[in-house]
């Protein structure tokens, strides 16, 4: 295995370190742990200070207009130590491998990026649709 490449065989064993959490919870104690992303709008997943590892990510993506294909009309983007240009920027579905926008259950080694940064990370979500329209209302992210 290269230097650096990712060795899951110690993946269970515990490590130094502390652990952080980026969440859309609800901050007055209630269930509205969402945002609504409208039409060209961009929000924040998570802005994270200092070193450390992305090792998950969980969010549900739901139209109440029904939007077709709406895992490619959202884009991720991840920039690393402040950065003008994203170092990964793909379309929601595409990342997570649903292809063509459908959902399929998908398995997966974790994606390794060795480029990325010791000072910051920045994952934000962006309605690629730039206008809103009678159809193009807000997605629910969770």
């Amino acid at each position: 295995m290269r230097e650096g490449a990712a060795d899951l065989s110690s993946i269970f064993l515990a490590r130094e370190g502390r652990r952080r959490r980026a969440s859309s919870f609800d901050r007055s104690g209630g269930n509205e742990d969402y945002f609504v992303l409208s039409a060209g709008e961009t929000k924040p997943l998570a802005d994270i200070s200092g070193c450390g590892i992305v090792t998950h990510i969980w969010m549900t993506v739901a139209s109440p207009s029904g939007e077709e294909f709406l895992l490619r009309k959202i884009v991720l983007r991840m920039y690393w130590d402040g950065e003008e240009n994203p170092s990964a920027e793909v379309p929601l579905g595409d990342f997570f491998g649903m292809g063509h926008g459908m959902s399929r259950n998908f398995v997966s080694a974790p994606p390794a990026d060795e480029s990325a940064g010791r000072k910051r990370a920045e994952l934000l979500v962006a309605h690629a649709l730039p206008e809103r329209g009678a159809d193009r209302g807000g997605q629910f992210v969770r």
